[in-house]
């Protein structure tokens, strides 16, 4: 399943990227996120090499809009990556989180490369849509719902969605808000 969603990433012309799994403790503070939010809670590691890299991440979040700013801070400004990693969630009573794998991707600047019959437009919203609707058909998954109610606090408002398949969250997808990105 990690292959074919891999893949399916490259294919729709994404390039992985591999952060580190650490982040920092203002990692929640800058994606806006509630005080009671259960993904603050990340592990503090007792002996880090950088404050920087103190906290296991519960997001893939914060290393990937740490890579799309890098970049764009070199005027690499038309950027489509996507991380699948684990991330770790603290388990009440347990002294090992619980590790799963979570797949996170963004997308920036031209919708296509520059060519002499294409004409410019910026990537928005719809074509991360595509790529996630393109992927749920290759997956042949049924019932996939976007739902614009309680999206998260680091999306614009508007502009954003859950994405359900039945009753189960699946993911959530939307363009960041302006806070998150400055």
């Amino acid at each position: 399943l990690q292959r074919l969603v891999r893949d399916h990433f490259v294919t729709e012309g994404m390039n992985e990227i591999v952060t580190f799994s650490f982040i920092g403790p203002d990692g929640a503070d800058k994606l806006g996120l509630s005080g009671d939010d259960p993904r603050r809670s990340g592990i503090r590691l007792c002996n880090p090499l950088a404050e920087e890299q103190s906290v296991m991440r519960t997001t893939l979040l914060p290393g990937l809009l740490e890579t799309a700013s890098r970049n764009m801070n070199f005027r690499s400004l038309d950027l489509r990556l996507f991380e699948m990693r684990r991330i770790y969630v603290p388990k009440d009573g347990e002294e090992l989180p619980h590790e799963p794998i979570w797949a996170a991707g963004l997308i920036s600047g031209a919708r296509f490369a520059e060519s002499w019959c294409q004409q410019q437009a910026e990537a928005d919203f719809f074509d991360a849509k595509a790529v996630l609707e393109n992927l749920f058909e290759k997956l042949q998954l049924d019932g996939i719902r976007w739902s614009a109610d309680q999206p998260e606090p680091y999306y614009h408002p508007g502009k954003a969605c859950r994405i359900l398949c039945g009753t189960t969250l699946i993911g959530t997808l939307g363009e960041l808000h302006p806070a998150v990105q400055g």
